[in-house]
């Protein structure tokens, strides 16, 4: 039997950008618990045992029972109603289906039960209505101060004619505790929220020595809950440019690993495996540290104050939801890029096998920026990678496989090193000119060759390292390489693809270097 919500996303992003950070940390972790009271109360009702749970994640489960089939179908009646009382409003449904269990042939049992949930998608009992934000705002409020306040949980039964608390679903509801009852990732529900502490806040204060102004803003990150605005905040002390980093990942071809699982052993195995990495590996690397290229005895020219060199990915980076295959994550800007690295060098360590991938997309935006669209541009984003051969990240407009990504945020870093040392910032400018004036991206790229001796001739500003690092790094392991013997790249041919590449990770890794050295 297998329970799935639908219009997830719909319903976490369809909120003003009014205390978004707030609202998005309760509807993510609302479609987990959901998803949690209906398996308990499936559990308790049908008499399932925990290793009879296949799946749970996502807002969905797999489960399978003994209990006869009259049984199963009556159940599903008894919760059908209060369910679509709950999501009717929500911008969300649901689809539950079952299939009869035939031995030894798990992976048809499988597909019939696919096919079952995907007729139950397609032949809903009611139609979802458009979400009425206003009718539950206080409900979710208070859901996300509760969060705050907690860190565990436990699923209990209500008294009889016991006020409900929110969540709920028939006669169980969450109730909240400082203590270890049952951690969030037991379930697979997200535990982690970026936010601060006072300790954090001294810590900035003691760092930069800011004047009362600056002090006063830092002091409004005393908040556990960090707000997108002091996020992009943090970012700026970091760069100087006070921007957000929206990214979403999910792995490639999941429906077709889990197909390739022949028994029910290999099946839980595989689902475990995947559930663990986006609870407990992504929430270890929220633990790590990051390291600013602006070092302690440097100023930042947005508060002219020394800035800090090491930085929690915790307290910069938002964990809207991380589940079932997928994770989306708000941060600022130059966090999430390193953080982004980091997963997919995770998640490589997990899953070696070369059919196992990851697919990512990022983009930048002003922490105002509508919830809505920001969502949407960063699926679009991920889409994008997928459709470019998968196992890559979508940046600035552009695919990337993951090795290139690296080579990008390498070629970054040495470029924003040069500027905070003292290089000028023309190197990058120059950099990007180049590029606008002899190089048209298109269905084919067109490279003029005049570009080299031109580059070459704008060696002549700088010396010693600079001009070094420009002639080896730029000219010939890039510029060079790309044009030699070609003015047109033909998009078919896979030597071309890869020249096109490696100017286009010029481009992007000059454009990031520019966003650091604000």
């Amino acid at each position: 039997m297998k329970f799935e919500l639908s219009g997830i996303q719909d319903f976490i992003f369809t909120i003003p950008s009014r205390g978004a950070a707030k609202q998005l940390r309760a509807r993510s972790f609302y479609i987990e618990a959901l998803s949690a009271l209906v398996l308990e109360y499936t559990r308790q009702k049908l008499n399932i045992g925990i290793e009879d749970v296949l799946y749970h994640g996502g807002g969905q489960f797999l489960v399978r029972t003994r209990k006869p089939e009259s049984e199963v179908i009556a159940h599903i009646d008894d919760c059908r109603e209060e369910l679509e009382t709950i999501v009717k409003g929500r911008e969300l449904s649901f689809a539950w289906a079952y299939s009869t269990e035939q031995k030894d042939v798990f992976r048809n049992n499988l597909l019939e039960l696919q096919k079952a949930l995907n007729l139950s998608r397609l032949c809903p009992d009611f139609e979802p209505t458009p979400y009425d934000f206003e009718k539950d705002t206080n409900d979710y409020n208070g859901l996300s101060d509760k969060l705050k306040k907690h860190s565990h949980y436990r699923i209990v039964e209500n008294e009889e004619n016991a006020r409900k608390t929110f969540p709920s679903f028939k006669n169980l509801s969450i109730d909240f505790s400082t203590t270890a009852i049952i951690d969030f990732k037991s379930l697979g529900i997200k535990g982690h929220f970026p936010g601060g502490n006072e300790d954090f806040v001294q810590v900035l204060i003691d760092t930069y020595k800011p004047g009362d102004s600056q002090k006063k803003e830092i002091q409004k990150l005393n908040n556990s809950q960090y707000t997108f605005e002091q996020l992009a905040y943090l970012a700026n002390l970091r760069t100087g440019q006070e921007k957000l980093g929206v990214l979403k990942m999910d792995v490639d071809n999941l429906g077709k690993l889990f197909s390739q699982r022949h028994t029910e052993q290999e099946y839980c195995d595989f689902s475990g495996y995947i559930k663990n990495f986006f609870s407990e590996q992504i929430n270890d690397i929220l633990n790590q540290t990051f390291t600013s290229l602006r070092k302690p005895h440097q100023k930042s020219k947005y508060n002219n104050h020394p800035i800090k060199d090491t930085w929690s990915f915790k307290q910069n980076i938002y964990c809207v939801f991380s589940g079932g295959d997928d994770c989306f994550f708000i941060g600022g800007w130059d966090a999430v890029l390193e953080f982004a690295v980091k997963v997919k060098s995770e998640f490589k360590k997990c899953f070696p096998e070369p059919t196992h991938s990851l697919s990512a997309g990022y983009i930048l935006i002003n922490p105002k920026f509508p919830v809505r669209r920001f969502a949407e541009l960063a699926e679009e984003a991920e889409q994008q990678a997928k459709q470019a051969g998968k196992n890559s990240i979508a940046i600035l407009g552009y695919p990337y496989s993951w090795d290139a990504f690296e080579d990008i945020l390498h070629l970054k870093v040495e470029l924003t090193k040069r500027i905070l040392q003292g290089s000028p910032k023309s190197m990058l400018q120059g950099m990007l000119a180049y590029y606008g004036r002899y190089i048209k991206p298109g269905e084919q790229i067109l490279l003029n060759p005049l570009v080299l001796p031109k580059f070459l001739y704008g060696l002549r500003n700088y010396k010693g390292s600079d001009h070094q690092f420009l002639l080896d790094e730029i000219y010939n392991k890039r510029l060079r390489p790309a044009i030699f013997n070609k003015s047109k790249m033909d998009m078919e041919s896979k030597m071309d693809m890869e020249r096109k590449m490696d100017m286009q990770k010029i481009f992007a890794a000059v454009r990031l270097a520019e966003y650091s050295v604000k």
